[in-house]
């Protein structure tokens, strides 16, 4: 479903040569984070896969010309090939939403990355942008906020100064370069969101990103005060429209410890016994005061326990067949297939 009050546009491929051409121009906007390069060794992993995809109209004005087609979501999965046809592209106000597991984690300074396929010109850039949010049950997701100076429209092939351009995917340089850039994202930046303080978000326990594309021709808004219309290349009538996905890297991920005692019973942490304890833990525990006491409980007792567990195979077993009903209840009550 394409968010209310953002919509979205976009594409590119043959102005490659000619924008390498173009002469170095100063930034002016004061957003000059660094990407992060695909090499870079602070990233331990990427998207393990992916969930919802929704592609838009190659230009939302004129719908006869119908969806983008390019690309699949397995293009998205796994690190970057740093190439323009290793994408999926969403389209005008298109979405994906990339699974993580084991999750992302809030630690010191970016998260995660956003790869796109977007092209350079001096300081400036053929950028293809996206809002980005972020969800540990995949039903609540919240928002990056977002902040967009660009003063004009983009129009067709232009290109726009990505220091003017805060917390959106796309600003950094992706397309036909290796390395290629990524985006960097700060969970950190949500931690005052109502959905985070009021734990129906788990900054520590992010397993969904969210991408939708921006709909460059201004009818979709930053996150400013007051907002601002957010302007990126448009329209770009192509199948490989809007913007393109190449990858998400993780550079923060929580440590295997989670559900200590059934990891201590079942063996891996990622499981899928525990993948549905988790499961649990997130849809019911963690929506309701009680749940998310009973939740805190666990976390400061349980690691002693299950130490003591995983050293007896016997007290090993005894726990498997104690958690087999109570799996098998989540299992039917989560609606597993």
């Amino acid at each position: 479903m394409m968010r209310t009050g953002r919509i979205r546009v976009v594409r590119h491929l043959g102005w490659v040569a000619a924008f390498l051409f173009l002469p170095a121009v100063l930034f002016a906007g004061p957003y000059e984070e660094a990407g992060i390069e695909n090499t870079d060794p602070g990233i331990i992993a990427w998207a393990s896969g992916h969930t919802n995809l929704i592609r838009g109209p190659m230009n939302i004005a004129n719908p006869g010309l119908g969806n983008v087609t390019f690309g699949t979501p397995g293009n998205a999965v796994g690190a970057p090939e740093c190439n323009h046809l290793d994408v999926v592209s969403l389209g005008d106000g298109g979405e994906i939403t990339m699974t993580f597991n084991p999750p992302i984690t809030n630690g010191p300074g970016a998260d995660f990355a956003v790869y796109e396929n977007g092209f350079p010109s001096g300081g400036l850039l053929y950028a293809e942008l996206a809002f980005v949010d972020v969800s540990t049950d995949g039903q609540t997701f919240v928002p990056f906020p977002s902040v967009s100076l660009t003063p004009d429209p983009v129009v067709g092939d232009n290109i726009l100064d990505p220091t003017d351009v805060h917390n959106l995917a796309g600003k950094h340089p992706g397309g036909n370069l290796y390395p290629c850039q990524g985006t960097p994202f700060d969970l950190s930046d949500l931690a005052g969101d109502p959905l985070v303080t009021g734990g129906q978000v788990d900054l520590d326990r992010i397993r969904y990103v969210r991408v939708v594309d921006v709909i460059g021709n201004g009818s979709t808004f930053d996150d400013d005060n007051p907002p601002h219309p957010v302007y990126d290349p448009y329209p770009t009538e192509w199948p490989q429209g809007g913007f393109d996905l190449q990858a998400i890297g993780v550079i923060h991920q929580l440590e295997a410890q989670e559900c200590f005692i059934a990891t201590a019973a079942f063996g891996s942490p990622f499981a899928t016994k525990i993948d549905l304890l988790r499961s649990f833990r997130d849809a019911y525990l963690m929506k309701t005061s009680v749940g998310r006491k009973a939740v805190e409980f666990y976390y400061r007792n349980a690691k002693p326990w299950a130490a003591w567990i995983a050293k007896h195979e016997p007290l090993r077993a005894v726990t498997r067949i104690l958690l087999a009903p109570v799996i098998g209840l989540i299992w039917l009550l989560l609606g597993m297939p």
